[in-house]
């Protein structure tokens, strides 16, 4: 069985091959999957019982490997590839509090990914990965460097939306704002709605057109010039626009 002096070497080569660089795209291709057998190999020892392996696996593997699949760059498929780690980690690691409270880099990787794809139906994926990774970690900076949900991963997916040729893109853009500003409202003072947030849902419905798409911006406008209608009298001045 792995030791733990193999314990770290394994750590150490996921980490040296999802550092690698390479302009074959076959190379990056090959680096992902050794890096991805390596956390396999570990993940087994762990289910074999392997004390070592159970006390050594840790985000930061499959964040090595998640990086390594969306370096190689070669279209859709690599994201897939990516999900699929997150998949495996949330699979085995989904009641362990402490273990997904520091897994919020992994979720952040896979979503970045999705909002920068120009692929179909990209924006489905983000807003999946973003509604996993709120139920996953906490939306408040935790201790320890942990990081949660925040405000730029709703913007960066309400973007994508915008960039979609959904007719109902705008509709969904104000959905998330919608359900960010709840949030704030409730407590999560990460989810504070900024000008970007409101200016996204509005590109969001001038994009997607339509004959009420001119109301629709207008009246998003509206509540950026009063956020205190919606619960946001502090932001007033934040959050008028220029």
């Amino acid at each position: 069985s792995m030791t733990s002096a193999q314990m770290h070497e394994f750590s150490r080569l996921i980490a040296t091959w999802a550092k690698i660089r390479s302009h074959q795209r076959q190379e990056r291709i090959l680096a992902s999957e050794m890096a991805e057998q390596c956390l396999r190999e570990v993940l087994d020892e762990k289910a074999a019982g392997n004390a070592a392996a159970s006390s050594g696996v840790v985000p930061e593997m499959y964040l090595g490997v998640i990086q390594s699949w969306l370096k190689v760059k070669s279209g859709r498929s690599d994201l897939v590839h990516a999900t699929s780690i997150l998949n495996l980690l949330e699979r085995l690691h989904s009641t362990d509090e402490v273990f997904m409270s520091r897994s919020a880099m992994c979720y952040i990787a896979v979503l970045d990914g999705w909002c920068r794809s120009k692929s179909r139906g990209a924006e489905i994926r983000a807003q999946e990965i973003l509604i996993r990774m709120s139920s996953a970690v906490s939306s408040t900076n935790g201790t320890n460097g942990n990081f949660g949900v925040d405000v730029r991963h709703y913007n960066n997916v309400m973007n994508r939306i915008a960039s979609s040729p959904k007719p109902k893109a705008g509709k969904e853009a104000e959905r998330l704002l919608m359900s960010m500003i709840d949030k704030y409202n409730s407590g999560e003072a990460s989810l504070l709605p900024n000008r970007n947030s409101f200016n996204t849902v509005i590109k969001a419905y001038s994009n997607a057109g339509g004959k009420h798409a001119a109301a629709n911006a207008k009246r998003i406008l509206e509540l950026m010039k009063n956020p205190e209608t919606i619960g946001l009298e502090r932001l007033k001045l934040q959050l008028s626009p220029e």
